[in-house]
């Protein structure tokens, strides 16, 4: 038998503590792309904190370069 190309290792990001993570590849997955929902949700909360300022300050400069 053949294997697909979807059996490969999949990819998931295991915390280390708190503040950092680690992208590691692994035979076994426990959700989406290996990630637990807990900790889902934790990465894209970070995400959200990180990115939300810098596209709303983009998004006022815009705003501001339309007035001139």
């Amino acid at each position: 038998m053949s294997q697909s190309h979807f059996d490969g290792p999949k990819v998931g990001i295991d915390a280390i503590d708190d503040s950092k993570a680690a992208i590691h590849v692994s035979g076994g997955a426990t959700g989406a792309m290996g990630l637990n929902p807990k900790l889902h949700a934790r990465v894209l909360r970070k995400l959200d904190w990180h990115l939300l300022p810098l596209v709303s300050l983009l998004y006022f400069l815009s705003f501001l370069w339309v007035m001139i």
